[in-house]
């Protein structure tokens, strides 16, 4: 495999009137030629190839802001991808019977015809556009702290058009993404401070809405307790709730094939050489993950720097 990357980025600071940041721009092209082998063909016992080559060109422009005490992101990506792929085709029975015929045409001293079954090609173009803001802040002073919070917004629009020459219909897939989330860190007790006999103690809150043009309304929570009892340990406890689309690559990715890929076959006891076929599923649904999560971390007195999970 080859690449070839150039990346460029300029950044400039922002000062005026007390308010602090920086603006940046970045500017992208990757090339990626990749060159693989998948055995022997079993008739003709010449290599199988799959060529591959990959062009990416992407742009992303971000402003990061201070003011009156808030954190202000906002940023903006832009992505445009061709990806090309020839897989050599197998030899099938046809072809086998054109072999022999010329090894007999061969033995006639005949000039024995060319056997070549040629390549499948699959294309895959994607566009994506992607914007987000965040804000990120203390909204009050509570007895134990700061209760701050992150407000967030986004759009996202991406689309996908593959051909495969094994497929009699070309595939395009658009999908648009609204969002919007809100997290809040409360405060409940603070060592040496308010409610301290029991500990650090915060909890953490996070919501969020996202609108898929072709899923409808997602929607994924998490409600959190952090508890530090001493200055050595602390636990921790999060309830989460996500639901998620499946990528539009997931969805209608341009179909590959790979041959005489070793695979252990268990009920046959034996490694056995198979085709593995990769590319997109448009009956894939929605994920939804449903977790309990629970920590302790113990940050060892005897030895600096060393904690156990």
């Amino acid at each position: 495999n080859r690449t070839i990357t150039l990346n460029g980025t300029l950044t400039r600071g922002i000062d005026q009137e007390g308010q602090g940041g920086s603006v940046t721009g970045n500017a992208a092209y990757t090339r990626t030629d990749t060159r693989s082998l998948s055995g022997l063909d079993p008739v003709l016992f010449d290599p199988l190839e799959r060529r591959s080559s990959s062009d990416s060109l992407s742009g992303a422009l971000s402003a990061n802001l201070r003011s009156n005490g808030w954190d202000i992101n906002n940023t903006l990506d832009v992505n445009r991808t061709w990806s090309t792929s020839e897989i050599d085709r197998r030899a099938d029975g046809a072809d086998l019977q054109a072999a022999a015929l010329a090894g007999s045409l061969a033995l006639d001293g005949a000039l024995p015809p060319v056997v070549d079954p040629g390549f499948d090609t699959s294309r895959s173009n994607t566009w994506t556009i992607d914007g987000k803001s965040t804000v990120r802040g203390a909204l009050a002073d509570l007895p134990a702290g700061e209760l701050s919070t992150t407000f967030d917004v986004g759009a996202r629009w991406n689309q996908i058009d593959s051909t495969d020459t094994r497929s009699a219909e070309d595939i395009t897939l658009s999908r648009t993404r609204l969002s919007a989330g809100t997290s809040l860190t409360v405060p409940v007790a603070e060592r040496d401070g308010a409610w301290g006999a029991i500990g650090d103690v915060n909890l953490n809150l996070r919501a969020e809405a996202e609108d898929v043009s072709d899923f409808g309304l997602l929607g994924n929570y998490s409600v959190g307790a952090v508890w530090g009892p001493t200055d050595n340990l602390t636990l921790s406890a999060t309830r989460i709730y996500s639901e998620a689309a499946p990528s539009l690559t997931q969805l209608g990715g341009a179909v590959t094939q790979t041959f005489n890929v070793p695979v252990y076959d268990f009920n046959l006891g034996d490694t056995v050489l198979v085709t593995t076929i990769d590319g997109g599923n448009p009956n894939l649904l929605a994920e939804e993950q449903n977790d309990w999560k629970f920590s302790a971390n113990y940050d060892l007195p005897f030895w600096d720097d060393a904690r156990l999970v």
